[in-house]
């Protein structure tokens, strides 16, 4: 994504696999975000969905190679909602999150209104938040 806008959809109905963005750890799934807008999204996980549904991966046949990630390089995740976790960002199993620069603002969700990060993607969350560690940030109600 190099600029442009993605909002105002609805994801609804009763499938797990649904947000404004998605990809799914089939293969190696890349999503670069290069500025632009992702808002006033909702579904079952909101803005951005990146990895594989627990659920899901245990019906499937995984590979070595089967891994999504997320790079954000500028850009705006705000205002979207998830029925689930991850507001702005779901980061599931074989996923990661690099998270260069920009913005991750009033997303909502039960858990991880900001982003989210399950299961084995956990061990990656030092990547996405390297920087905003060192810088003194803080980060709590939003991850």
């Amino acid at each position: 994504m190099n600029g442009g806008e993605i909002s105002e959809n609805i994801c609804n109905g009763r499938q797990l696999s649904n947000a404004a963005v998605y990809a799914e750890s089939s293969g190696a799934v890349r999503f670069v975000m290069n500025g632009g807008l992702i808002e006033k999204n909702s579904g079952y996980y909101g803005g951005v969905f990146v990895g594989t549904i627990p659920l899901l991966d245990r019906l499937k046949m995984r590979t070595a190679e089967d891994h999504a990630e997320m790079e954000m390089n500028g850009g705006t995740i705000q205002n979207n909602t998830a029925k689930y976790v991850g507001g702005g960002i779901s980061v599931f199993g074989a996923a990661s999150l690099k998270m260069n620069s920009g913005l991750i603002l009033g997303n909502t969700a039960p858990a991880g209104g900001g982003i989210a990060v399950v299961e084995v993607a956990e061990k990656m969350i030092e990547q996405a938040l390297e920087n905003f560690v060192e810088s003194g940030m803080s980060w709590g109600r939003a991850v």
